[in-house]
């Protein structure tokens, strides 16, 4: 009898978490404190009762929350949180909108790839156990969305199309959002007449269904219309139009994306002053709404900006910032890709039925532990010595390597190989390697897999394109039984491979191909991040090159000569070496000035920048003091030589920039020599006022003259 009530108990609990729950859902979007206070009436019932269904559904509305307010970070961990409960026994039918939702937010934040895999899967579920069927029409067009992204459009269309077959759009409640896609597909695609009637047709169904908020997004579509026709005037126009719209109406969901596309139009447009006004604006509204994962996208264009400007501090700044929040963002993803397999990790403990699957958890804790450590590795072959020995705990295994694709070179660079415990180093193997199983899996771009190479009938039926003879293979001694390699993909993109090999026969299970295949995949995105990072250094270091040229002349500057001077200085007296330092100043310059203008003075000091780099070229280091003022360092260099350097410059300056027969811009010279090192013990200043005095004696005597200075 007992039984019975708590049976009866428990089904009313149920149905109040489910009457909560629908009356949530009427009311979610309107995020209104009593809908927050039923969330947390939801969440604590659900809990005390043990109803993982309850638990799910209020972390999902949580998650749903947090996006609409832009707090996309929260609203990714709610989604987590809330996919985790779905994998208890009977809650199939609630996971895939958590999919659905999560890859809705992996596409705000721009992270494609993801989004991509959360929304297959949840049509994959949707699929397999026949629910939530009607969810189909919003997944397809979110992974259209998410194609849109990653500049896919003829995958978008397709995943469109199968919207556009299921269901009529003239009934659809979001059948807008469609056409938005349409549009945007065919922009991309450069059909801007096809685009231009998805827009207008999305417009009619917006003013037919008084739905006036998303008319913002309408109009960033027109602008990227008048983008694609060249028609800049109207595309700025609607860019505007677009983001006040969405800043007036305090519907902010699109801004990221919006505001990114308007600021890569005006830095294309060479505007680059009113690019600056409208990033500050965009990361003030940034910061008050916690959209972190906009930051590095902003300062990425505030970076080019000042480039453009030739505002290299800020320039650096900016592209430091970038760097600084692309690592968080790179952080934040490493932890959500974590949580969701803390979360598969869930679902195989809720499945265990023998050791094998106990032992394969373990396994994957293992993994987790890589994947925590995976991005932060930034050289390359020490991310393959770790994985080596860390991969060792789990699998049985004696060779490990990972190849990288070099299309230009066309060959498999193999970056680093072990082999029972000895590190063998790079090896290469050319794309025409017919005898090749790695070779095989850069064409297939499927796995190699091989339990026993002894059973050599197997290789030769499933592996028919590889002229391996048994005789090729068999070497003298040991030789791998089981062989895994493994394509490492970016979406429809190789990359590279890894490749996994034991002595033993049958040493790979099949939960060991999950994790080698769940290792590939986050291996793909850590190798992509090292590509990413290694390209930012360059650009970190061109950067750091450039802040020392004086845009004027292309020669060094005076920040240059300060930073360099001391080293150079120090470094040949210490080895001995002969060392020469000029101060050149030219002769009438001030009168060009005042005669023709600025602009003429400029030209005129370019000139001379080009005869120090005709003249000095690599034998020394030419540096633009200051004003029409410059100066040479020489080291280790024939002090004749010098001599007749210093000589040259001064001969041809009287003949370089001739305006007025009365006016000759020419250059005196003064320089210090000093022979093998031996400066006598003077300092740093002394030796650069000796140079100053030589320049002041050669003004005296005439102009157009050369002084030196012998220690």
């Amino acid at each position: 009898m007992r039984s019975k009530k708590v049976g009866k108990c428990m089904n009313e609990i149920r149905q109040q978490i489910e009457a909560m729950a629908n009356q949530i859902s009427l009311n979610l979007h309107t995020i209104d404190s009593e809908t927050l206070l039923l969330i947390d009436k939801l969440m604590n019932l659900s809990t005390e009762a043990n109803d993982y269904l309850g638990i799910s559904k209020a972390h999902m509305y949580l998650g749903v929350i947090n996006v609409e307010k832009g707090n996309i970070n929260d609203g990714i961990s709610q989604y987590i949180m809330a996919l985790s409960y779905t994998f208890y026994e009977g809650l199939e039918a609630l996971r895939p909108p958590v999919l659905n939702n999560l890859g809705v937010a992996q596409n705000i934040i721009g992270n494609y790839v993801a989004a991509i895999e959360h929304l297959s899967n949840a049509k994959t579920i949707v699929e397999r156990y026949e629910v939530r069927s009607d969810l189909l029409p919003v997944i397809h067009s979110n992974i259209a969305d998410a194609y849109l992204g990653i500049h896919q459009p003829e995958k978008a269309l397709e995943y469109l199309d199968k919207v556009n077959e299921s269901i009529s759009l003239l009934d659809y409640d979001k059948a807008y959002v469609i056409l938005a896609n349409y549009a945007e597909a065919y922009i991309q695609l450069k059909s801007p007449e096809k685009a231009f009637n998805y827009i207008l047709w999305c417009e009619e169904i917006l003013y037919d269904r008084e739905s006036f908020n998303f008319l913002a997004y309408v109009d960033y579509l027109k602008a990227k219309y008048f983008d694609l026709i060249h028609e800049y005037k109207d595309a700025d126009l609607f860019f505007k139009k677009a983001v006040n719209a969405l800043i007036k109406d305090e519907q902010l969901f699109y801004y990221p994306k919006i505001s990114s596309e308007y600021m890569a139009f005006l830095v294309n447009q060479n505007q680059h002053k009113t690019c600056i006004s409208f990033i500050e604006q965009s990361l003030e509204l940034s910061k008050k709404n916690r959209w972190e994962f906009v930051y590095s996208e902003y300062y990425s264009y505030l970076s080019k900006c000042y480039r453009a400007m030739s505002e290299w501090e800020r320039a650096f700044n900016a592209i430091n910032l970038y760097f600084d929040h692309e690592n968080k963002n790179k952080e934040r993803l490493n932890q959500y890709q974590i949580n969701l397999l803390n979360a598969q990790e869930s679902l195989m403990r809720l499945e265990i039925k023998n050791n094998v699957l106990i032992q394969s958890i373990d396994n994957m804790k293992v993994v987790n532990n890589i994947l925590k450590r995976i991005n932060s590795v930034h050289n390359l072959n020490d991310l393959v010595r770790d994985l080596y020995v860390e991969l060792k705990n789990i699998f049985d295994m004696d060779t490990f390597t990972i190849g990288l694709l070099e299309d230009e070179k066309k060959e498999i660079t193999y970056i680093a190989k072990y082999e029972n415990d000895v590190y063998l180093g790079m090896s290469h193997i050319d794309y025409e390697n017919d005898k090749s199983f790695s070779v095989w899996v850069k064409n297939n771009r499927m796995p190699v897999i091989i339990h026993n190479a002894d059973d050599f009938e197997y290789i030769k039926t499933h592996y028919a394109a590889i002229k391996l003879s048994r005789e090729d293979y068999l070497k003298k001694g040991n030789y791998s039984k089981s062989i895994v390699i493994w394509p490492l993909m970016i979406e429809h993109e190789m990359i590279g491979l890894i490749n996994i090999q034991s002595l033993k026969e049958n040493a790979y299970s099949t939960y060991d191909l999950e994790l080698i295949e769940m290792l590939s995949s986050h291996l793909a995105i850590a190798l992509i991040n090292n590509k990413q990072r290694s390209e930012l250094n360059r650009m970190i270091e061109k950067l750091n090159e450039l802040s020392f040229i004086d845009s004027l002349t292309g020669i060094y500057n005076r920040q240059a000569f300060n930073e360099f001077i001391p080293a150079l200085y120090n470094e040949a007296i210490d080895q001995k070496q002969n060392l020469v330092f000029a101060m050149i100043d030219l002769d009438n310059f001030k009168a060009l000035n005042d005669a023709f203008g600025h602009q003429e003075g400029d030209a005129c000091l370019q000139q001379f920048g080009e005869l120090l780099k005709d003249i000095v070229g690599d034998l020394g280091y030419s540096y633009r003091y200051g004003g029409d003022e410059f100066s040479l360092v020489f080291t280790g260099i024939d002090l004749e030589v010098v001599d007749s350097i210093l000589e040259e410059i001064c001969q041809k300056s009287s003949k370089l920039y001739t305006l007025d027969p009365h006016l000759t811009v020419s250059a005196s010279i003064g320089a210090i020599f000093i022979e093998n090192g031996d400066s006598g013990g003077i300092s740093i200043r002394s030796f650069i006022n000796y140079a100053d005095n030589a320049l002041y004696i050669a003004k005296s005597e005439g102009k157009n003259t050369y002084r030196r200075v012998i220690v």
